[in-house]
Formats: structure tokens, sequence, C-alpha cells
């Protein structure tokens, strides 16, 4: 399974032993029921100017962006349990669209 690390930094160097960065998709929900109130309250830029699959889901504006991060494979319970003893590691946690990070600590 493949977690994605929550890093504070923009960092060049894995936050952790066997870090890869790459490239995922993830869904950016607004609750505003409609693009037009999105552009009018905020007045930043076109809803539609960015992302794809712009959609209305429970009443929320939603659409897919793309992003990088770092990530890591674990693929067993003591591998997990491992990572977790290493002091660079702060929480791990479930985000709403149920992927599982890892927070890495600064310093």
């Amino acid at each position: 399974m493949r977690f994605k690390i929550k890093y504070r930094d923009d960092q060049d160097l894995p936050p952790l032993p066997g870090a890869v960065k790459s490239r995922y998709v993830f869904t950016d929900r607004r609750t505003f029921s409609d693009p037009s109130q999105f552009e009018s309250e905020t007045c930043r830029f076109d809803w539609f100017a960015h992302g794809a699959n712009h959609r209305i889901e429970n009443n929320m504006i939603a659409r897919e962006l793309s992003a990088e991060s770092w990530f890591i494979e674990i693929t067993t319970i003591d591998q997990l349990m491992d990572l977790v003893k290493i002091s660079a590691i702060g929480e791990i946690t479930i985000d709403e669209d149920g992927a599982i990070d890892i927070e890495g600590r600064d310093g």
C-alpha cells in the first residue's frame, strides 16, 4: 500500500528512508453549491480554470486537482510498526478521501 507523507517543509531530500516523490490526484471540495458563488465570493479565479471533472456533489462544488508529494510503500503491518518507531514520524491519519497520511516532524 502506498502512503502519502505530509511534510511541513518543501524538501528536495526524502523525509523518510525509502520515500519517493510522485504526482497524485485529489478532490478539491468547497462549501459553495454553485461555481458562480465561488467566483463572486472569492474573486480569485474562474473555478473551471484549474483541474478536471468539475461537478456538484453533496451540495458542494468539487473538482480533481493534481499535486506532488512524498510517498512510501508499506506492504506489511510490521513495516508500518517499524515506521512508527522512527523519530521523524509525527502522526498517521486518514484524510477525508480515505487516504492514509503520514505526517513528518520538522527537525
